[in-house]
């Protein structure tokens, strides 16, 4: 993504944001049933009910499927809906999903929304891949074994593995490492421990493969440099 671009993503869509430099970013959150309607007319039957039914999806990119200008209605709909959040007046929840039904609106009159064809077995595959993506984030400071996670998704380690190759992009190892290395990050950034100790509280427990993995994913080495880079001169 690049500055003033932005997404949308389902429900129960696997993601992940991250920067490789400073970045801020807005993330609207909002169940869909907050768009329902008290009662049941021809709006709730054509526009809501086939977003909150999960029968019509979101684009994930919509830079292709808009114009120029219909991109930046859509922008200045999202810019209303964040300062109506942080900075609330008096009529602000109203306003809020007065513009989420706006965008709505916007995705059905320039048909972009998309048919979900996702089946039951893939969304049951999915379920359970969310169940080992949380059991990683939950034990990332343990060791973990391939027959572990697979097993938590009701896979052989081989069929696993290219699964979620398939789904994530990376293997399952790359995974945690990578999700190790940015909560050592964070302690470096956040706490007055040394690195050894940092590494081991992340999960490694060889202190040599630990500085190689942080210059792989952080672009830095030894982590000490990377604490460093913050400190005044």
């Amino acid at each position: 993504m690049k500055a003033g671009e932005f997404y949308f993503i389902n429900s129960g869509e696997l993601h992940e944001l991250s920067a490789h430099n400073h970045s801020l970013h807005h993330a609207i959150v909002f169940d869909p049933q907050l768009l329902n309607f008290d009662l049941y007319d021809a709006c709730q039957y054509n526009f809501i009910q086939p977003i909150t039914q999960k029968k019509l999806l979101f684009p994930n990119n919509i830079s292709s499927a808009l114009s120029q200008e219909e991109q930046e209605s859509l922008r200045q709909l999202f810019l209303e809906l964040i300062c109506n959040y942080h900075y609330p007046e008096q009529c602000a929840l109203l306003k809020i999903k007065i513009c989420l039904l706006q965008i709505l609106e916007l995705c059905f009159r320039t048909e972009i929304l998309i048919q979900n064809q996702t089946t039951g077995k893939q969304l049951s595959s999915m379920n359970l891949l969310k169940e080992v993506l949380d059991f990683i984030r939950s034990h990332y400071a343990e060791e973990i074994t391939l027959k572990e996670l697979a097993d938590i998704a009701c896979m052989s380690p081989t069929y696993f593995c290219r699964y979620f190759h398939q789904e994530m992009g990376k293997t399952p190892f790359a995974f945690l490492n990578e999700y190790r290395i940015k909560k050592a990050a964070i302690l470096l950034d956040d706490s007055s421990l040394s690195v050894s100790d940092i590494a081991i509280n992340c999960g490694f427990d060889n202190i040599s493969y630990f500085i190689r993995k942080f210059k792989e994913y952080q672009g830095i080495t030894p982590p000490k440099k990377y604490r460093s880079r913050k400190m005044p001169e």
